[in-house]
C-alpha cells in the first residue's frame, strides 16, 4: 500500500502488512514492491486514478 508514512501504524492495524511513502517514483515503488515479492500483484485498488498511477498498476499487476 502506497500512503503517507504517518498513517502506517493505522493501516497496519487495519491489515495492511507492507506500507510505503506515496511520495516515491513509480521507479522506487516498484523497486520496493520488488523487494517484498516477485508475484504480480494481484489486487490493486488505485484511488487517484491518474495516468501515472494506473500504468503503475498495470505494471504491477501484469509482471512475471
Amino acid at each position: 500500500m502506497t500512503a503517507s508514512l504517518r498513517n502506517a501504524d493505522a493501516l497496519k492495524n487495519v491489515g495492511a502488512t507492507h506500507v510505503l511513502d506515496r511520495s516515491l517514483s513509480p521507479q522506487e515503488i516498484l523497486s520496493k514492491v520488488n523487494g517484498i515479492t516477485s508475484k504480480p500483484v494481484e489486487y490493486i485498488y488505485d484511488v487517484v486514478a491518474s495516468e501515472s498511477t494506473q500504468k503503475l498498476a498495470m505494471e504491477l499487476h501484469q509482471r512475471k
